[in-house]
């Protein structure tokens, strides 16, 4: 989930960083609380300390759900372009541009997807093989739909179908599953 929410650390340490902000929540929370108890009642003071527990457990609840809010933002942020890279996609291959400069070309195209298409170009111009980069990015990435068609590209690779056909497929698949959703 942190990979996915673009979260460059490592889980302990997010969760010692998210109990943290959780207890300095809480103990803000729980003194002001007193301190308004205070002045109503003194005799209930009391009450704001057995709710410190309470309190605590919801902050660090919020807290731990930051990746999954920040991973549903980019998700939207992809699919919104989808669509229309993996057509810029399709007609580039259409043109006869080599499938390593079409996703070259889509990452300098489109900004929202356009960062996975450049992990992808990343990592094929250190060396490794295309379908390899392909598979680490579709690891990464949080949204379905980007996978849907990375694999395609991917799996025709690797049997030697024409990627073309297998994309253009899965973009027209992707664009109905859209425009059922918008319905």
């Amino acid at each position: 989930n942190l990979l996915q929410a673009g979260m460059d650390i490592e889980p302990y340490k997010f969760v010692q960083k998210m109990l943290t902000l959780a207890f300095y929540l809480a103990f803000t929370l729980t003194a002001v609380t007193g301190l308004v108890l205070f002045k109503l009642k003194p005799e209930l003071i009391f009450v704001s300390i057995l709710v410190f527990p309470i309190m605590l457990i919801f902050a660090f609840y919020f807290f731990m759900n930051t990746p999954s809010i920040k991973t549903k933002k980019r998700v939207k942020e992809i699919d919104k372009e989808v669509v229309f890279a993996g057509r810029f996609l399709l007609i580039e291959l259409s043109a006869g541009v080599p499938l390593f400069d079409a996703l070259s070309n889509v990452a300098k195209s489109y900004k929202g997807i356009g960062k996975y298409f450049q992990e992808i170009v990343d990592r094929v111009e250190i060396g490794k093989p295309i379908d390899l980069a392909i598979n680490e990015v579709m690891e990464i990435t949080p949204s379905d739909n980007f996978r849907k068609i990375v694999w395609q590209i991917m799996n025709s690779l690797r049997t030697g179908a024409d990627v073309s056909l297998a994309l253009e497929n899965i973009v027209e698949q992707i664009s109905r599953e859209q425009i059922i959703e918008v319905k």
